[in-house]
């Protein structure tokens, strides 16, 4: 099923970022005091961007999913009360 694929991906993503995250607030006054707040602030918001890039393609599948559902329901008669 790819949309396993593009969960996983997307959650590995997810757990990358969340990494350096963590690494970058355990060492933060280092970090501060080296000035390097500002490149790192970059790098994390640009996993993010990564991260949000590699969802797409799960969320579409997902929106396909749900909205062939919805359609073959209600061409079939069938409503959820």
């Amino acid at each position: 099923m790819r949309a396993f694929g593009h969960l996983n991906a997307w959650l590995e993503a997810t757990k990358c970022r969340l990494e350096i995250t963590e690494s970058v607030l355990g060492q933060f006054k280092p970090v501060s005091l080296a000035n390097f707040v500002q490149d790192l602030v970059s790098r994390v918001s640009a996993l993010r961007e990564t991260e949000i890039q590699i969802s797409k393609a799960y969320r579409s599948m997902l929106v396909g999913v749900i909205a062939t559902g919805t359609w073959y329901g209600i061409s079939k008669g069938n409503r959820a009360d």
